[in-house]
């Protein structure tokens, strides 16, 4: 964020951002006070994988959380094929696509909806 705000002074920002991870959220969160925005007021920042450290970030960070128990559950069930079937190549199961849960963590970070939308 800090590069952005570096190479582009006068950008208009976005009111959101959806950050990769939450440790990413935290820098921006941070890069975006030292450049005079209020977060939520200015922009709302949302993080990804709820880690502990979203309660204790100014202002505490809204974050996506994935099912670690589903994560790991999955992870153990593609081992087990893999196991299985050994006569698969390694890149057959590298392609496959498995959907974990999610649920939105709100906290501080983010706006409410305008009531324009």
């Amino acid at each position: 964020m800090r590069q952005f705000f570096e190479s582009h002074p006068s950008y208009d920002i976005p009111d959101a951002f959806v950050c990769d991870d939450d440790t990413m959220a935290s820098g921006a969160l941070r890069a975006f006070s030292e450049h005079g925005y209020k977060v939520p007021g200015d922009i709302s920042i949302i993080g990804f994988n709820d880690r502990p450290n979203c309660e204790v970030t100014t202002p505490p960070l809204t974050s996506i959380n994935v099912s670690k128990q589903g994560l790991a559950g999955e992870s153990v069930d593609e081992l087990m094929r893999m196991i299985q079937n050994p006569d698969k190549s390694t890149q057959e199961f590298r392609s496959r696509k498995i959907r974990i849960g999610t649920k939105l963590t709100v906290r501080e970070s983010v706006s409410p909806p305008s009531k324009n939308v």
